[in-house]
């Protein structure tokens, strides 16, 4: 990682002044985005948490460390903010990253990108602002803005600016994301050749070897760098996520089952939902091929129970009920369900539009399939298929909900689900040219006796 951080003055000369007197606050801030980017804790800084404490224990008037503080929820400093912002003549930049993250700590997520954008059109180099808008478009709005805020910034670096090499990852998945998948191989390979060790440049080509059907070189490719991502706190359980797709889609569920319970959940605890989702995601990948999972829905479960009435992201309200009906649990069913219910009625913002438009008949969905419904969650999925976008995620995470629709057509005792499902099953296989596992669905599909 960049270690040799910016000071007050090199920060000035960049084009973006911090606001800031302190020399050791500056290097902070500096270490503390390098940390963000880079995906892993320093621990010679005490990680994350003990880098924000040393920044703003140098300079407890900083707004922007404050607002970073915030914004990587590591603090709760809006009050500290909107005090700090109250007295001090702000600078513009100052200004628009305080108006950000008072959008986006009231829930106006859209809002806040929109700022976001501004921030980086006036300031390129500000990959606080680029960071950030790019993390939240993978939930909210099209992909096509991850790809375009990073072209657009791409030509005002320079080779010599710290963190440069961290754009091409970002630039990548939001190729991929939009089917640009030459160009988003190319972009993720150049940041593996600057940052070797960009875990997240190592995920959009993951990526990219996912959607071309490109098991094998997936495979290798994952193992031969397994070295150089694995120590990222926040994507190797993500990443072991992506490799075990490749395994799945081949149909060698013993490696896939090798990769859940080595290395995802062991990562799985009541901390942090993203483990999760990938490991929801993957067992249910798993039970849709018939493989026995045995107890790890439960252990799954356990984990889920202290999350009900978050409801910070629809995505994982899904996989949350998702672990549920696959570990039989109707108690754990029936607090999600009420909690969503609750939330459609007394709550705001984005995600509660999406929750109620498309997250709540998904989730019914999965509770009527969980009963033998077959039947009516095709009913409750169709009308919302071209509309699963909206819960977030890359392609790759909601293709599970793809698969749920198929799984349930092929499982409904209706003619027309099973003649339905051939249909959804041909425009998988125009999407996916080489996909064994689409070409197994297709076998099954065709067996049914639909004439």
């Amino acid at each position: 990682m960049h270690s040799n951080w910016r000071d007050v003055d090199a920060w000035r000369k960049e084009g973006l002044p911090l606001g800031t007197t302190s020399n050791e606050a500056a290097k902070m801030f500096d270490a503390t985005l390098t940390q963000f980017m880079a995906r892993r804790d320093d621990s010679t800084l005490g990680g994350l948490e003990g880098t924000v404490n040393r920044m703003l224990s140098a300079d407890p008037s900083f707004i922007l460390g404050h607002v970073l503080a915030t914004e990587l929820q590591i603090k709760n400093s809006m009050d500290v903010i909107l005090s700090l912002a109250a007295k001090k003549d702000m600078s513009n930049r100052e200004t628009l990253h305080v108006e950000a993250v008072k959008q986006w700590s009231s829930g106006n997520i859209s809002k806040a990108q929109d700022i976001w954008d501004d921030i980086i059109v006036e300031y390129p180099t500000d990959i606080m602002a680029l960071r950030f808008l790019t993390e939240y478009s993978i939930f909210f709005g099209p992909k096509a803005r991850i790809r375009d805020s990073v072209a657009r910034v791409l030509p005002r670096w320079k080779k010599e600016i710290p963190l440069y090499g961290y754009l091409f990852g970002l630039y990548s998945f939001g190729l991929e994301e939009t089917n640009f998948y030459s160009e988003a191989e190319i972009q993720g390979r150049k940041g593996l050749e600057l940052i070797p060790n960009d875990s997240w440049a190592v995920h959009a080509v993951a990526h990219v070897l996912e959607m071309e059907g490109r098991q094998d070189e997936g495979m290798e490719f994952m193992s031969k760098n397994e070295d150089k991502w694995k120590s990222s706190k926040s994507l190797a359980c993500h990443n072991y996520w992506h490799w075990a797709l490749y395994y799945v889609e081949k149909g060698n569920y013993e490696e896939a089952l090798s990769i859940l319970d080595s290395q995802i959940l062991p990562r799985c605890n009541g901390d942090h939902v993203f483990p999760l989702s990938d490991g929801a995601s993957l067992m249910s990948r798993l039970k849709y091929e018939g493989v026995d999972l045995g107890d790890r829905w439960q252990q799954l479960c356990r984990c889920w129970e202290g999350h009900t009435n978050e409801h910070a992201l629809v995505f994982f309200d899904a996989h949350m009920l998702m672990s549920a009906v696959g570990a039989k649990d109707e108690q754990l069913t029936m607090k999600v369900m009420n909690s969503l219910r609750d939330y459609v009625r007394d709550g705001s913002g984005p995600n509660h539009e999406i929750t109620r438009e498309v997250g709540v008949p998904v989730c019914e969905a999965f509770v009527e399939a969980d009963k033998g419904n077959f039947d009516k969650a095709v009913d409750m999925l169709k009308p919302i298929r071209y509309r699963l976008d909206l819960l977030g995620g890359s392609r790759a995470q909601r293709d599970v909900f793809e698969l749920f629709l198929i799984y349930s057509a092929l499982q409904s005792p209706r003619k027309r689900d099973q003649q339905f499902v051939r249909c959804l099953l041909a425009e998988r296989q125009a999407k996916r040219r080489n996909s064994p596992m689409t070409d197994r669905l297709m076998a099954k599909a065709l067996a049914l006796q639909v004439d």
